[in-house]
């Protein structure tokens, strides 16, 4: 017997509102899903957090500081030259070692500073009032990779006569891992060819501009990313 309108009309609404409860709620644990998968715990056996895996101490939150490695160079390929520089330091804070939560609030570079023989100074925006918001994000093993956001980077040449600046809206999110964190007894932190966007300047800076440099982390002592 064929269902009087009102009740079939009843039904479809009921069965609409079911399937759109349920599409909801499917949507919301994917999101949910993939919150979780951007994060990572950050450990320390200098970390006075809960308790990680094996050898690997507990939860970290606290000062996380980085040098160049005396060996190497940063370098900023900006289309007139290739700057080079000698001495880097990077100044960070793990704000929250149980979601991979920081921020750098300086990112420096030293008097020796050059672009084939010609003196530069390379300068970036982190600073403790605007620092920028960083996470470390896990990868593999006690591995990970750094996300940075609103990053900008200035390069001044020849007395200021060849000014560039560059900026990106967030570095190390792609697919191949543009800054990765090797984490362990002495960790490091890489940014491999960091490629950033021409903000201002004249003919000869190029756009984009890469970034590369090696760090070692040497607050902690040691660091591990699960």
């Amino acid at each position: 017997m064929r269902q009087p309108d009102h009740i079939f009309k009843e039904n479809a609404m009921t069965h609409l509102k079911t399937t759109g409860i349920a599409l909801l709620a499917s949507l919301g644990l994917l999101a949910c899903v993939g919150a979780a998968g951007a994060s990572a715990k950050v450990c320390s056996t200098g970390g006075a957090g809960a308790a990680c895996a094996a050898g690997s101490g507990n939860v970290y939150a606290g000062a996380l500081d980085a040098n160049l490695f005396s060996t190497t160079t940063a370098s900023l390929a900006a289309g007139f030259g290739t700057v080079t520089c000698t001495s880097s330091t990077i100044q960070a804070t793990v704000n929250n070692g149980g979601t991979g939560a920081a921020q750098i609030s300086d990112f420096s570079f030293g008097s020796g500073c050059n672009a084939g023989g010609v003196t530069c100074v390379l300068t970036t925006s982190a600073t403790e009032k605007s620092p920028w918001t960083t996470s470390i994000v896990h990868t593999a093993g006690v591995n990970g990779k750094v996300e940075i956001e609103h990053v900008k980077f200035t390069t001044a040449c020849n007395s200021g006569s060849i000014l560039c600046n560059y900026s990106s809206a967030k570095i190390g999110n792609g697919a191949t891992p543009e800054i990765p964190l090797t984490g362990g007894e002495s960790p490091v932190v890489k940014f491999k060819n960091v490629s950033l966007a021409k903000e201002s300047g004249g003919a000869l800076c190029a756009n984009p501009a890469t970034f590369n440099g090696e760090y070692e982390i040497t607050t902690p002592a040691s660091l591990f990313v699960e």
